[in-house]
Order: structure tokens, then sequence, then C-alpha cells
């Protein structure tokens, strides 16, 4: 359970600076 939570934990925050990084690409 716990590593599925920093999985989870992980995915959220990777996503959240993958959009950041593209918006400020642009």
């Amino acid at each position: 359970m716990k590593v599925d939570l920093k999985k989870n934990a992980r995915k959220r925050f990777f996503s959240r600076f993958l959009k950041d990084y593209l918006l400020e690409k642009k």
C-alpha cells in the first residue's frame, strides 16, 4: 500500500512538473 501511494504521489508530481515545464517552454 505504501509503495502504491508513493507511486501515485510521484506520478502526480511528475505530471505537474511536466505541465509547468511545457508551459514555460512555450
